[in-house]
């Protein structure tokens, strides 16, 4: 539906947050794979899943997501033994700047320091390096403002701090970093009058944003 997120293991995909139809839902929060497939006007937060790619079937984590949240950014650690699930909204359409922390480990999830601003629909990726996540665009107010602002993660420290906001306003935005971590990218999305054909790059050591080439379509949610 499109506000679901996964992340890969060695041999194994977690998927995590979204909703699903209300009526279809148990009252865990868990949800049939089939609900994750259809759009649906009424909604309710779904939790954690996991499916081992051998077998090909979903199995419930041992632990569910403190808060349930759609519209999250995921991304997985590089030592592959931490998944953060960064903002989103919860099943009030309120929307978070929560983080959690899931430990593959131990199966546990934990709070970790919150956003300095509450986002939905952001693009999150993790620095090649490990050490710093960004969190990108996004929107709040119930999804009604799209934004400008950019924050970093640092995991040394375990701090947010803001970054030079984008040219434009960008929710549900593709992001990609260079594999140097210089270099950081947004592409398309939409402003919240309409979808965009622009994209732009943050250079990392020099702190600025400068557009690209448009794209030929205008894109929102794609991947990059």
């Amino acid at each position: 539906v499109g506000l679901l997120h996964v992340v890969l293991l060695t041999d194994r995909s977690v998927e995590m947050g979204g909703w699903a139809s209300r009526n279809r839902v148990s009252p865990s929060g868990e949800a049939p794979i089939k609900e994750h497939k259809r759009s649906v006007k009424h909604a309710k937060i779904i939790r954690s899943n996991l499916m081992a790619m051998e077998s090909g079937f979903w199995q419930t984590l041992p632990g569910c997501m403190r808060k349930a949240r759609g519209g999250l950014g995921v991304v997985m650690s590089k030592n592959k033994k931490w998944i953060y699930a960064i903002g989103g909204y919860n099943h009030k359409g309120e929307d978070l700047r929560s983080v959690e922390v899931y430990n593959t480990e131990t199966c546990t999830w934990t709070f970790a320091q919150p956003m300095n601003h509450k986002r939905r629909g952001h693009g999150v990726v993790i620095s090649p390096d490990g050490k710093k996540i960004y969190a990108i665009g996004g929107s709040n107010r119930r999804g009604m403002r799209a934004l400008f602002s950019v924050e970093v993660l640092d995991l040394e420290t375990h701090t947010w701090t803001m970054l030079p906001r984008m040219k434009s306003k960008r929710r549900n935005v593709g992001v990609a970093i260079s594999p140097d971590g210089q270099l950081l990218y947004a592409v398309g999305g939409n402003d919240g009058c309409g979808d965009l054909r622009s994209a732009e790059v943050y250079h990392v050591k020099h702190q600025k944003w400068t557009y690209l080439p448009e794209l030929g379509y205008k894109r929102r949610g794609a991947g990059v």
